[in-house]
């Protein structure tokens, strides 16, 4: 059956592409998709079939064209569900088998189309911009170095055949800080990981090493976090951290996710600081006992924790309720990764045998148990929630 593209026009059917077809984008009366508007060129985009995928590429326009919100700078795969944007003009990609009608993408009952896109985020696809993509395989990047600022959800870095960016030895991110952040913030990197052996991965700040990346022998681990030192944080300047493969690392470790947290640590005498974090630890402790009245429990319970952790940092030396606090907030991270992936299944498992409200209900206890940013799951829920129609 030969694929067919359609595009919806701000909501609206648009015009379809198969093979050896191509729809040009512009102000122009001879284009496929003419779009009078301002912000529009002549000749704007089009959009092709190419070695059995469809492409979206800019034509030289003035003013751009986004797809999932990042200017294209060369042409792109379309997935599934993309948003291009052209001037003030919303385009949403529909792909399907040959033979089907022009209808709007997901219309009310959203299940059986959503099937294959909910299996692969279950599976552990990479999940970009609220959708699923199978991932393009880059030459090995060698010395490249990525903007943490630029990532999208879902980007895997490393040596394994899943990498969007085939990395052998070494992976650079950079970024930069505003003055005045160094020193009143605790700032870490954190990421997933996967085929990471003890002491596989070495962690590198502006060329200084500031210990190896967390073990992660098997599938992924999610939230695995790193302290950058202050002291090796240059201020108002590009930073550099670096991954470096050392002599024991497997030939498939992954990288994922990679984000800067920047948290404030609060002004407080040491003792005001013990006081507080005490407090902060009890209260994490009870909602976590507490996990099964609430669903928001336990990720409250990781919140309590972490917060309690922000208070022991301005303490001149580690004492036993900094080894408390770290030991619960990994349990909690934990188990908060575990009801995520029992919830998602749960979503799965409803579509597949056709239980629309079944699979709405464990979509809204995602939300429910994760209720704001924090974890990934949060994210994940609400697109689940959306591709099932609320």
């Amino acid at each position: 059956m030969a694929l067919i593209l359609r595009l919806l026009v701000n909501r609206e059917p648009g015009p379809t592409c198969t093979a050896d077809e191509e729809i040009r984008i512009g102000r122009s009366s001879s284009m496929e998709l003419r779009l009078d508007r301002s912000g529009v060129s002549r000749r704007h985009a089009r959009i092709y079939e190419g070695g059995g995928r469809f492409w979206v590429e800019d034509l030289g326009s003035s003013n751009g064209t986004r797809l999932n919100g990042r200017t294209l700078r060369a042409a792109a795969r379309l997935q599934h569900r993309d948003r291009i944007q052209i001037g003030d003009t919303a385009l949403e990609v529909d792909l399907a088998a040959g033979g089907a009608s022009s209808r709007p993408l997901l219309r009310p009952s959203r299940l059986l189309a959503g099937v294959a896109v909910l299996a692969a985020v279950v599976a552990g696809a990479h999940l970009v911009g609220g959708r699923t993509a199978q991932a393009e395989i880059a030459p090995d990047a060698g010395g490249r170095i990525f903007d943490l600022d630029q990532m999208e959800e879902g980007e895997v870095f490393g040596a394994g055949q899943n990498a969007d960016h085939r990395i052998s030895e070494r992976l650079v991110f950079r970024f930069s800080l505003a003055e005045g952040i160094i020193g009143e913030n605790r700032i870490s990197l954190r990421y997933g990981a996967a085929s990471v052996p003890e002491y596989g991965v070495e962690i590198q700040l502006n060329g200084r090493a500031i210990g190896f990346s967390e073990p992660a022998p098997g599938s992924w681990r999610y939230g695995v976090e790193r302290t950058l030192p202050g002291d090796l944080l240059l201020p108002g300047q590009p930073n550099q951290i670096a991954f470096v493969a050392s002599y024991g690392a497997s030939e498939d470790w992954l990288i994922r996710d990679p984000e800067l947290l920047i948290e404030p640590i609060p002004p407080c005498a040491p003792a005001a600081c013990v006081e507080q974090a005490e407090h902060l630890h009890a209260i994490g402790l009870r909602r976590f006992e507490a996990q099964a009245l609430i669903p928001s429990n336990l990720f409250e319970a990781w919140s309590s924790f972490r917060e309690a952790g922000l208070f022991l940092v301005p303490l001149a030396s580690r004492s036993p309720l900094h080894d408390r606090i770290d030991e619960l907030s990994a349990r909690t991270w934990s188990a908060l990764d575990q009801r995520c992936s029992q919830l998602r299944f749960t979503v799965l498992r409803s579509v597949a045998l056709g239980d629309e409200l079944e699979a709405r209900r464990a979509a809204n206890e995602i939300l429910r148990s994760f209720p704001r940013d924090g974890h990934r799951c949060h994210r994940e829920g609400k697109y689940l929630l959306d591709l099932l129609g609320g």
